[in-house]
């Protein structure tokens, strides 16, 4: 348990540190390819958000957010619960130059948003 703990830590901090720049191209994989998509990262820590190009002009999907409930069982993920709750919208995962990868939330108009910013306050 020990060591899964410091390579999650290395893992997100890696991640973020492939943010040097003010985007990362990322990979999603759709209509059996895979297709290149620019993510602009936005605020640090605990405030952090991944967002593309559509949702960083578009003032409601960085106001979109969703109660978190309390799980009972096997809850699943909380972002992709998330990102189903708000309706009208799919979650997706995107693939970085590294390998890691990150849940987002797409929503009908192409506007895609880090699936866990949706939980914050």
């Amino acid at each position: 348990m020990f060591k899964m703990i410091i390579l999650s830590t290395f893992t997100i901090f890696f991640t973020f540190d492939l943010f040097a720049k003010d985007f990362q191209i990322m990979k999603i994989y759709e209509k059996d390819k895979f297709k290149e998509v620019k993510i602009y990262k936005e605020g640090s820590g605990k405030n952090t958000v991944f967002m593309n190009d559509t949702c960083k002009k578009s003032k409601d999907c960085l106001k979109r957010r969703v109660k978190q409930k309390k799980a009972r069982g096997l809850a699943g993920h909380p972002g992709s619960k998330a990102c189903k709750a708000i309706g009208n919208s799919e979650y997706k995962i995107l693939k970085m130059e590294n390998g890691n990868q990150i849940g987002f939330c797409r929503f009908s108009d192409g506007s895609m948003i880090s699936a866990w910013s949706l939980l914050r306050d």
